[in-house]
């Protein structure tokens, strides 16, 4: 490895690029970002006693559950209003065989 080198953190690809290969490396997850939508710069990982949450909005990534679930065998609901990044969050989930433990649901309008 050339030790010299930089990530220019303002390219879009280079931080998805990062980002990915962090998450399979230090996580063992396969995700894929579209570079239109929000990147996560900041994971944070964490073990306990097993619990239930709801993530809103949680982007294309779906990272919180996805290390959540991957990591401590937790429970979550998840919901996008983004047609995009639900598509993305539920392959994520699909591709790291998180079905069980992660749902989601897609909202086209919020009701309050």
């Amino acid at each position: 490895p050339d030790l010299n080198s930089m990530l220019n953190f303002k390219e879009s690809e280079a931080v998805r690029a990062l980002t990915c290969t962090l998450l399979m490396e230090d996580f063992g997850l396969t995700i894929d970002i579209p570079l239109e939508r929000l990147i996560p710069t900041d994971l944070v990982g964490g073990q306990g006693e097993p619990c239930r949450g709801i993530d809103i909005g949680t982007g294309a990534s779906c990272i919180y559950p996805l290390l959540g679930a991957s990591m401590n065998g937790w429970h979550y609901l998840v919901t996008e209003i983004d047609d995009i990044c639900f598509d993305y969050a539920t392959r994520n989930v699909e591709q790291n065989n998180l079905s069980d433990l992660i749902k989601g649901e897609l909202f086209h309008y919020v009701v309050l």
